[in-house]
């Protein structure tokens, strides 16, 4: 069921992109040439239309052949899980870019020059006939068939503006996929970088680098290779750290408040003040006026020196 909706969806998608296109260059030859168009019939356009639809489910089934390339963000779907022994090599490469050449700039290009061209002639056309009218007082009114080339050519070029900006996201996102070899990501920082890449904005960021939360001046440069920097802060100062937080080695007057819940405090010199300590507060190696007060649950207090003063120990 997933690969016949994958090749009935793509088939339906190059149908309305070629139909637009023959359309645009049947209307062309049909203005240039009105009368030496003795094979443009019923029957030969539905011998057309037949033959596209052949050439159409055929390359559709390339995303069953080669399943992978669906992944990325700008076609929005997953690929089936079909056993396909064929890796995301050369002919993958190859296969993408075809792909995307037939259902995207083949198309916009012929409809482009198609409108180009039948602009040309429509307006050489409208000449004409107005300087072969000019005797008259006033002029014959608008022929249906420039009414339908007018509005066929509208459709044409609404269709061409609406296409243009998928393509070139898919082209972007396939070459930073394919040639480039990154997987382009829907959302988080390798979605940040590749924008970055797409805007030229890209400053020396590497895959897998995770930058959240830097407030006040924090400078980040050079993140490589799973770097991870969290909520850093200006004037990094550690208050109320819950839940197993360990501080370890804190030297010259920083400030610890209020840890709970098994925090551990080790080695804490030069004027360290620690307040408040609670359940099951282990404070190790206090030393040169280390200061401890109400610790309580079974707090324990090791090998105070140098004029430690412990006050209130409770629950012991």
């Amino acid at each position: 069921m997933c690969a016949a909706n994958k090749v009935f969806m793509g088939t339906l998608y190059h149908y309305s992109t070629w139909l637009v296109v023959a359309l645009t260059w049947a209307r062309l030859f049909t203005i240039k040439y009105p009368l030496s168009l003795g094979w443009c019939s019923d029957r030969v356009a539905i011998y057309v239309v037949t033959a596209l639809g052949v050439a159409f489910i055929t390359l559709s089934g390339m995303r069953v052949r080669y399943p992978g390339f669906e992944q990325d963000s700008v076609f929005e779907y997953e690929p089936c899980q079909i056993n396909v022994s064929v890796s995301r090599g050369t002919s993958m490469n190859s296969a993408v870019f075809v792909y995307l050449t037939l259902s995207l700039w083949l198309p916009l290009t012929l409809i482009l020059m198609g409108n180009l061209c039948l602009l040309t002639v429509v307006r050489r056309s409208v000449k004409t006939r107005s300087t072969l009218t000019a005797i008259r007082k006033k002029s014959l009114p608008p022929l249906d068939t420039f009414k339908l080339t007018r509005m066929l050519s509208l459709v044409s070029s609404a269709y061409l503006i609406l296409l243009l900006p998928l393509g070139v996201a898919a082209t972007l996102e396939i070459y930073w996929d394919v040639v480039i070899k990154k997987s382009p990501a829907l959302e988080g920082p390798a979605r940040l970088i590749y924008l970055n890449w797409v805007f030229g904005n890209e400053t020396n960021l590497r895959a897998s680098d995770n930058v959240t939360d830097t407030r006040t001046s924090d400078n980040v440069t050079d993140t490589r290779a799973s770097g991870n920097v969290t909520d850093t802060r200006a004037s990094g100062n550690v208050t109320d750290t819950r839940a197993s937080g360990n501080v370890t080695n804190l030297r010259a007057s920083d400030n610890v408040t209020d840890t709970r819940a098994s925090d551990n405090v080790t080695n804490l010199r030069a004027s360290g003040n620690v307040t408040d300590t609670r359940a099951s507060d282990n404070v190790t190696n206090l030393r040169a006026s280390g200061n401890v007060t109400d610790t309580r649950a079974s707090g324990n207090v090791t090998d105070t020196r140098a004029s430690g003063n412990v006050t209130d120990t409770k629950g012991l």
